[in-house]
Parts: C-alpha cells; structure tokens; sequence
C-alpha cells in the first residue's frame, strides 16, 4: 500500500492519539497539529521543506525562534534582533556602534567604565580632548609642571627643579621673580613693605596724587619753596632762605582714595633799580592735610634790617628748616650773598662785583635764590626755586 487518505489517525482503542514504533517518514510538505513525536531520544528528520507556524522552541526554553518579530533567543543571555542587533548580557552590538561593559585588548590595554588603561602610549595627544582628572593634594615639596593649553588641549609641558610648591605649607618657590607685584594681594609680611614706585611733584601749583591699590604706606617729603634773591646797584644783595620739609610716614588707611598735593611757587628775584626791591617769599607746599612746609624768605640788601630765615616743616615726623642768609647791619661790599640751602640742594650762587661773575643763580628744589652784586657791575638777583613734593609708594 502506498497511500493512506484519513481524516483522523487514532490509537487501537480509539481512545488517543497514535503511536509509531517504527518511525514515520514524511515526503513533501505536511501540516501537523500538536504532535509529540518520538521519545527522550527520537530524532526528528525532516526531508525536505519544513514549516512551523508560530515560535520555535529547541530545548527547555533554551532557543527561541520568533519568526514573527524577527528575533532569536539563546538562552536568557543571547538575543539576536533586527533592530537592536546582537545583544550578549548587557553588551550589544548594533547599527550604531558597539557597547560593552569592559572590553580587554590582550593583556596590556582594557576599556571599562569609559577608562582605557595600558601600559604605554605613543604619540603628543595633540588631538586628545577632555584630559582632565581628579587631582589629589600631596604632601612634601612637589615639582611644578608647567604645560601649553590650547582650547583645552594638553599640546605641551615641561618642569623646572627651580620652580616646586609645597603642599604641607602652601609656600611656591622659585630662584627669581619678575615684574613689581603690583597686583598681588592679600602677601601676609611683618616687613614695611617694599618700595616700588615714587612719584614726583616739581611744578608749581596743585596736582592730584591717586592711592593704588594694594598699597600699604608712603613716605612723603614735603618742601616749600625757596625765597628769591635781593637785586641792587650800590651794594650787593642777599640771596633768598632755603624752603622748610617735612618728612612723614601715612599708612594707607588714613589716606584718601585721592589727596591734593600742592607744591611751593619760587619767590621771584628783586630788580636793580636805583634803590632796588627785596625778593618774593617762597610758597607753601603741603600733601592732603598730613603735612607742609612754608617757603624761605625773599633776600635784602644789606643793613636793610631784614632776617632772611629759612622755611619750616609742619606736621611730619620730622620737620627741617630751611637754609637762613646772613643779613649784616652794614651794606655788603658790592657782593651778593648765596641763597639758603634746601633739603634737596645748595642755594644759588651771588653775584660779584666783577665783569665775569655779575650774574647771581636761581635756587633749587627749595633752595633760594642767590643775592645780586652792587658796585661798578650791577646784577638783579635771582629766583628762589620751586618746591618739591616727592612720594614714596610702598606694597
């Protein structure tokens, strides 16, 4: 018989389904409900085309061929799937990429948790972005690493036994430093500080002097201007007294953001009339409220009665009187006299009764000016001259 046409195959008794002691081979294509074939160790052999319709499940839910949604299950641990791609636990493989937990390239390089660890690395990194790390404090003395950044990139690096900083005290050293420090703050220091600019005020009339910032104190000198010499033409005149100073230290909290600085006018030279005239006094000069010093006394002709006194310092820690000019009772013989010295300088210089040293000198920097020479060589005096504001910035 070579055929068997049935709708129903049942077992003897007509009470199950069949069994097959021998095996059943089937040739061509067949559809096949829930069947069991054979036992624990039947093989099953298809001959040909095979369908299943729905999931395919080899073992004890070990392999799952779902046709339907493109998938195949190995396991718990093995997913194969169109969209998400090869999934091996919690690394996949995918259309985008590769993810993995940790990833070992032989024994020398791993990547895990996003950090690539190996024994060496080749090349300058120039292309390297995002290199920074966690850095941890140290004790002892470190080196410095001084390194080239460009737009977060590490391009360069270098180090010097000169140049280390130390953890434990938070001291930074170097053999040498540059530049005036100007913008430091916040240096600790028992010292006075240093001495890094000074500013001088030689014109007469008023200026304004602006405190820096970080400034600790000055020092100021403070001198008047010098008085002018006497001019005459029967005898010689006297030169001018020499301008007082004050010399004052200020801490910078009693200074102003700003404070006015005047600076002493020389006292202007007497003439040669007939008779001629006594000299200009020399101005005040002053820095804010905290000190000043009055200008010399114009010079006289001699016997004129006049005492040609210097300046005097005011309200500094130590005040200097200016240079004073002997004023004799009798007229001076047709010479002049020297003006008074300054804190800065020596009067000017008198005039002579003779033709190369007619002329007399103008005072310095406070100092006055020199007398005139009277006689066959008449000379006018001279001016005293200007005071002088000078401030010490210390840091």
């Amino acid at each position: 018989m070579s055929r068997i046409r049935a709708n129903n195959f049942t077992d003897k008794a007509g009470t199950g389904a069949p069994t097959f002691p021998n095996g059943v081979q089937v040739t061509g294509v067949s559809t096949f409900g829930n069947t069991v074939v054979g036992g624990g160790t039947t093989q099953l052999i298809v001959t040909g085309n095979a369908r299943i319709t729905g999931i395919l499940t080899i073992g004890t839910s070990s392999i799952t061929l779902d046709g339907s949604n493109n998938q195949v299950n190995v396991g718990t641990g093995v997913t194969l799937h169109h969209t998400n791609g090869v999934q091996v636990g919690s690394n996949t493989l995918h259309s985008t990429g590769l993810t993995v937990n940790s990833l070992n390239v032989g024994a020398a390089v791993t990547i895990s948790a996003g950090i690539i660890s190996a024994t060496s690395f080749v090349g300058d990194g120039t292309n390297l972005r995002n290199t920074g790390s966690t850095l941890s404090a140290a004790s002892g003395s470190q080196r410095v690493v001084l390194t080239g950044q460009t737009s977060g990139t590490m391009t360069a690096s270098a180090t010097s036994s000169s140049l280390s900083f130390d953890a434990s005290t938070g001291t930074l050293s170097a053999t040498s430093f540059s530049g005036n420090g100007a913008s430091l703050v916040g240096i600790a220091t028992t010292s006075n500080g240093e001495l890094r600019s000074v500013q001088y005020y030689t014109s007469a009339g008023s200026a304004t002097w602006t405190k820096p910032s970080g400034l600790r104190r000055v020092r100021v000198y403070v001198t008047g201007g010098g008085g002018g010499g006497r001019g005459n033409i029967s005898s010689g005149g006297t030169g001018g007294g020499g301008g007082g100073t004050a010399i004052k230290v200020i801490e910078a909290a009693s200074l102003g953001a700003t404070e006015t600085v005047t600076v002493g006018a020389a006292g202007a030279a007497g003439n040669s009339t007939s008779s001629g005239t006594n000299a200009g006094d020399g101005g005040t000069s002053s820095f804010g409220s905290h000190c000043s010093a009055t200008g010399g006394s114009g010079g006289d002709v001699g016997g004129g009665g006049r005492y040609i006194r210097g300046g005097s310092g005011s309200g500094g820690n130590l005040n200097l009187i200016g240079g004073g000019v002997v004023c004799s009772s009798t007229a001076i013989s047709q010479a002049g006299t020297p003006g008074g010295n300054s804190f800065w300088s020596g009067g000017g210089g008198s005039g002579k009764n003779d033709i190369t040293y007619t002329q007399s000198s103008v005072g310095n920097a406070g100092s006055g000016g020199g007398g005139a020479t009277g006689g066959s060589y008449v000379g006018a005096g001279s001016d005293g001259g200007t005071g002088v504001v000078v401030v010490e910035e210390f840091f």
